[in-house]
C-alpha cells in the first residue's frame, strides 16, 4: 500500500474517475480537478493549509486552461511537487517540450496500470502492512494462510471455453482509449 495525496486533472469525467480508481487502489488519497484553473486553485489551497499534494497527474488538452499553462503557473507559484503529463499524443520531442513547461514526467494514454503504479511508487511513500497477532487459543490461530494466486495463474474462463472477453462500447474516443 502507498500513502500520499494525488490530484488527478482531466476535463473528461470518465477518465478522471478511471485514473482516480487506479490511484486509490494503491492506497493513496485522490482529489480531482476538471481543468488547469481548478488544479492551480487546488494545489495552492492544499499548500496553504499545510496538506500539500504529493503528486499531480494532469491531462494536457483541457478547456479554460490546458495542462501546459497550469504546470507553468504552478511552478511560477513556487510549487515543486512532481507534475506528470497525461497525453494521448506522444510524438518525438514532446517529452522534452513538456519538461520545459514544468512537468517532471509523461504518461501516455491509454494509461498502462503497471506504468502508473511504477510512477506512484516513485513519488509516494510505501506503508508497511500491519498484521495483528492472534490471541492464544483463537480459532484462527492454527489456520494456514491461503497463498495468493501468482500473476501467471490461469485466467478465469467462461464454462471452460477459454479466456473471457469484454466488449467496450464508448462514444468518446479519449475515454475509450483510457479504458482499453
Amino acid at each position: 500500500q502507498l500513502a500520499g495525496r494525488v490530484l488527478v486533472v482531466d476535463d473528461l469525467r470518465d477518465i478522471r474517475g478511471l485514473i482516480s480508481h487506479m490511484v486509490q487502489s494503491s492506497g493513496a488519497k485522490v482529489s480531482c480537478a476538471s481543468n488547469g484553473l481548478h488544479a492551480i486553485s487546488a494545489v495552492d489551497r492544499a499548500a496553504a493549509s499545510n496538506a500539500p499534494f504529493d503528486l499531480v497527474l494532469m491531462d494536457i488538452h483541457m478547456p479554460e486552461m490546458d495542462g501546459k499553462q497550469a504546470a507553468s503557473t504552478m511552478r511560477e507559484h513556487g510549487h515543486t511537487l512532481p507534475i506528470v503529463a497525461l497525453t494521448a499524443a506522444n510524438m518525438r520531442g514532446s517529452r522534452e517540450k513538456l519538461l520545459g513547461f514544468g512537468f517532471n514526467e509523461l504518461l501516455t494514454k491509454p494509461i498502462d496500470p503497471d506504468a502508473l503504479y511504477g510512477l506512484l511508487t516513485t513519488h509516494l511513500v510505501a506503508t508497511p502492512q500491519l498484521s495483528m497477532p492472534l490471541a492464544s487459543g483463537s480459532p484462527l490461530e492454527n489456520t494456514q494462510a491461503q497463498p495468493h494466486p501468482s500473476p501467471d495463474a490461469q485466467k478465469p474462463t467462461s464454462a471452460g471455453t477459454g479466456p473471457l472477453s469484454v466488449l467496450l462500447i464508448e462514444d468518446d474516443i479519449d475515454a475509450a482509449q483510457a479504458l482499453c
